[in-house]
């Protein structure tokens, strides 16, 4: 589950991203040229293609630059704002959602963030340590937890992201997965040994797979609709998002966005098909602005041993072209 407060849900509300539309480049340039704030330049291909060179060359584009518009819509590609793949915009009847997504990742580019998966003893250890202190912050961690990291049996299968703002480690989530990365118990395992005694005896303990679940979505399972829904998708490539969670003091600038659309970009190209969480309510719209719905699922409390937080259940469900079906139906799942 994510941490309640540790996401930066209420950045550039869609009710506040206004559309001009222009079917001749004279207009646009009149508009730029009377607007008192930042702006951005739809280009869609088929109507500036010979002018597209005039309106980047001469107009200054305020902090966000040319969003550029496929000719065609494609029905498969969504908003993103992922630091992983190259977003490709398209034409939609609602623009606006495709001119947020490139506002936050033009201005999280502008100040040198870089998403990457997250490899090695270093880069795990900064990793686990961000989320022991967010965690903490939360108050999510036991007084009596002695270890200076937070990890779990799940980490042991999962592909973990992390964001970086000058080099430091300021955001990450994690992509859990029935089989793990190559090495990644291997990994812990060394780390966990440069622990004292009682640390490393803490560790381990939360390092076992509780109950001997045949599954790693552990976090699922406090959902009684769970087992159900999961023999229901038995057949697809399928996942669970996690450990999103964000530095106190980089907040409320899209990070959390950025984070969860890169992972689901990594997800696609990964041909998983079905991706799910378990997250507070209060965090819902959240993750709706990455297209996740919520499953019809009773509320359920305890959100990390915390009685009166209430978690819901959501997921996704990545669509691909027929060429592409084949491919993800190979997919280990």
């Amino acid at each position: 589950m994510s941490a309640p407060d540790a996401l930066d849900a209420n950045l550039l509300d869609i009710a506040n991203v206004e559309v001009q539309q222009f079917t001749e480049v004279d207009a646009a340039f009149a508009f730029v040229s009377d607007a008192q704030n930042g702006y951005a330049i739809l280009v869609d291909e088929s109507v500036f293609s010979k002018q597209r060179k005039r309106l980047e060359t001469n107009c200054k584009f305020g902090p966000f630059g040319v969003i550029n518009l496929k000719g065609k819509p494609n029905r498969l590609s969504a908003p993103t704002s992922t630091f992983l793949h190259t977003p490709v915009f398209v034409n939609a009847e609602n623009p606006a959602l495709f001119i947020r997504k490139s506002i936050i990742h033009t201005r999280l580019s502008n100040r040198g963030l870089s998403i990457k998966v997250l490899e090695g003893a270093s880069e795990f250890v900064d990793y686990f340590s961000l989320r022991h202190e967010v965690w903490r912050e939360m108050g999510y961690i036991a007084s009596d937890y002695a270890p200076p990291w937070e990890l779990d049996y799940v980490d042991i299968h999962a592909l973990p992201f992390g964001a970086f703002l000058d080099n430091h480690l300021v955001g990450c989530v994690r992509l859990v997965r029935l089989h793990g990365q190559a090495g990644t118990k291997e990994t812990l395992n060394n780390i966990v040994e440069e622990l004292d005694d009682e640390s490393r005896q803490q560790v381990s303990m939360r390092m076992l797979n509780p109950h001997k679940f045949k599954h790693p979505f552990i976090n699922l399972r406090r959902f009684e609709e769970f087992d159900e829904y999961y023999h229901s998708i038995s057949k697809d490539s399928k996942a669970e998002v996690s450990r999103l969670i964000v530095k106190s003091q980089t907040r409320n600038i899209g990070i959390g966005e950025t984070l969860l659309d890169s992972v689901v970009s990594a997800a696609r190209h990964k041909r998983i098909e079905v991706l799910f969480l378990a997250c507070q309510a209060k965090h819902e719209q959240f993750y709706r602005r990455s297209f996740f719905e919520t499953l019809d699922w009773p509320k359920t409390s305890g959100f990390f041993d915390l009685p009166d937080v209430e978690a819901i259940a959501m997921e996704q469900k990545i669509k691909f072209k027929k060429s592409e079906t084949k491919k993800a139906s190979n997919v280990r799942r």
